[in-house]
């Protein structure tokens, strides 16, 4: 997993798709009928509110014959079974989303730390020292489950883009002039989140490093630490510790101030996660 190369994200969407193989299609079709069934539900709202005032037009209009044949002091019974019905129908859908998209995140986070380590043992002693112990643990402590992090993330974004298509589209039923000064807005955005992607991914590769660099430091404390005791170089090793420490700290905090900033602007809807 090199962290260098300008390909990173696309090879890791590759491999997780792999990995996924046909149950992306699965997950892909629950999002799609979770989408649908919230929509159905709100735009069944104003109906149900039509309805409700004995008006029985708008979108339950449309339905045709089959609410004209029902009575008018039934409609509104109908027109809230269907409201109900879709949010039930929206609920168990969306925990079976859910269910399955944890599945798959965290078996793929799993089946990395086994690739990780049986690429280890099947190139050898000579190259798993090359990397060091501090190299390995970084490996599959550090930058696993953060594969594992950002899987999750593009994941929770197919479900927003989903979301946000379905949406619109039963929105342009309602008013395609509004919806159209939506997607404008929503352009105006993303083409503004640009600026912070890349920042983000530029403080994502400072932070593997540095945490990489800080795992070394203090397995080298514990490997000399005899060694400094005995010639009184303890502080000296402290310093380095805490210098590699205080760089992994400025990042984290550099990478906090530019989420905040951007959250400030609407790009980022939610709290992420700092943690290895």
């Amino acid at each position: 997993m090199s962290r260098a190369e300008p390909s990173g994200i696309a090879a890791l969407i590759k491999d997780y798709r792999d990995y996924a193989g046909a149950r992306l299609w699965v997950v892909f079709v629950l999002m799609l009928l979770g989408a649908l069934a919230e929509g159905f539900g709100i735009l069944m709202i104003v109906p149900l509110v039509s309805v409700a005032l004995g008006q029985g037009s708008g979108m339950l209009a449309q339905l045709g014959s089959l609410i004209d044949r029902i009575a008018p002091d039934q409609r509104f019974g109908v027109a809230l079974a269907m409201f109900v019905g879709a949010m039930a129908a929206r609920s168990a859908l969306l925990f079976a989303r859910d269910v399955e998209l944890a599945r798959l995140q965290s078996g793929y986070e799993t089946s990395l730390r086994l690739r990780a380590a049986a690429t280890l043992a099947g190139r050898g002693w000579t190259f798993a020292s090359g990397i060091g112990q501090a190299g390995m643990q970084s490996l599959l402590l550090n930058d696993v489950p953060r594969a594992g992090q950002a899987i999750g993330h593009l994941q929770h974004l197919a479900v927003a883009g989903v979301m946000l298509l379905v949406q619109l589209t039963l929105a342009a039923v309602l008013s395609a002039k509004l919806t159209g000064v939506a997607s404008l807005i929503m352009l105006a955005g993303s083409l503004l989140s640009i600026h912070w992607t890349r920042r983000g991914v530029r403080s994502g590769l400072a932070l593997v490093q540095s945490a990489e660099d800080s795992t070394g430091s203090g397995f080298r404390l514990h490997a000399g630490l005899k060694a400094a005791l005995a010639q009184g170089t303890v502080p000296q090793f402290l310093a380095e510790y805490g210098a590699s420490l205080e760089t992994t700290r400025q990042e984290v905090v550099r990478f906090a101030r530019d989420v905040s900033a951007a959250r400030g602007q609407g790009i980022v809807g939610h709290r992420p996660s700092f943690g290895a």
